[in-house]
């Protein structure tokens, strides 16, 4: 198979729907003077309708909509033909898809492997990655297990970065692993960890520039997360002064962050605030986001972390997990 390579912030609100900084201007800092010029109104539709009592966790998009691959919250996971209606097993779990490649991730029998797929995921090269030495532990051998983030990013020069290499452990060496993240430089054949500090919670990517949080957790204002960016690839990062924590970049390279019932989108220096009718709470209308925040109570919680799957496709439409989590839906941020 042919698999081709490829300004100081002080965070107001962690735990609400948009993660908002307060932003400081400064002369050298590309992200000063940040505008929010207009409000409107979109509407989403009802792009894929999953099948009675199965619910989604993760998914992504091919680049002309006609594939869905996903992850159930049984773990397993499938991909959709929608010009035909075929669902089909997929032996791993999807992470990212671009440039025509589709990356996965499964952990089978203790062993970790990354996968690669261009053929929509009828076939995949798998890569070994790592073995559970103490499940229980969450001890292991190799670049990484189970990942805590559904995030990994495609850089210009080809590598690929996994923020958050750690599901679970009760080792001492666990905070020091919340400082590490995975990179490839040869599609995913082989990983290196690397260390990012202060953050490897890495949530956005807009060119060569990454976006993170750092590590922060509920209840203990010493540990609140900031802002962060790093133009040379998580080695060192500055805090960002931007008014909203970007979780997905779309395919003009406009910032996308969201929360609630609202999606906002930064061109240039201003910000568009989008809304929807018939939402005000959780409990009604078909989209209800996460946004981006830390939920856990300690410091060793793996589980805190939330961030919403946000894709676009070639067309610029934007879809996300409806709020029932058994539908993914569409819209358009014009």
């Amino acid at each position: 198979m042919n698999i081709a390579k490829g300004t100081k912030c002080m965070i107001l609100v962690l735990t609400t729907s948009l993660l908002l900084t307060s932003c400081s201007k400064d002369g050298e800092n590309p992200e000063s003077e940040q505008q929010t010029e207009q409000t409107k109104t979109i509407e989403w539709e009802v792009f894929h309708e999953f099948e009675p009592g199965e619910t989604v966790t993760k998914f992504e998009i091919s680049d002309d909509a006609k594939w869905l691959f996903y992850t159930n919250a049984m773990g397993t996971a499938y991909r959709i033909d929608k010009t035909t209606g075929e669902k089909s097993l997929l032996y791993a779990n999807p992470l990212q898809f671009e440039n025509g490649i589709l990356y996965l991730h499964v952990v089978r029998d203790n062993d970790s492997y990354f996968a690669v797929s261009d053929d929509f995921g009828a076939t995949q090269m798998e890569y070994h990655i790592g073995t559970y030495t103490n499940y229980a532990a969450g001890w292991f051998d190799g670049a990484f297990m189970n990942l805590i983030v559904n995030r990994m990013f495609v850089m210009p020069n080809g590598d690929l970065i996994l923020p958050h290499i750690m599901e679970k452990a009760n080792n001492a060496a666990y905070l020091q692993d919340n400082f590490l993240i995975a990179v490839s430089s040869d599609g995913g054949a082989t990983w290196n960890r690397k260390e990012s500090k202060p953050s490897s919670y890495i949530i956005a990517k807009q060119g060569n520039r990454l976006f993170a949080i750092s590590e922060g957790w509920t209840g203990v204002e010493t540990f609140a997360s900031k802002l962060y960016y790093s133009d040379n690839a998580g080695t060192s990062w500055q805090e960002s002064n931007l008014k909203y924590a970007p979780q997905a970049v779309d395919r003009e390279n406009n910032l996308i962050a969201a929360g609630g019932n609202q999606i906002l989108k930064l061109k240039g220096n201003s910000w568009t605030v989008y809304t929807w009718e018939g939402q005000t709470s959780f409990n009604d209308g078909l989209v209800f986001l996460d946004g981006l925040k830390y939920r856990g109570t300690t410091g060793n919680d793996p589980n805190g972390r939330k961030i919403d799957d946000i894709e676009f496709d070639a067309n610029n439409h934007m879809y996300v997990i409806g709020r029932n989590k058994t539908t993914i839906c569409r819209t358009k941020l014009n």
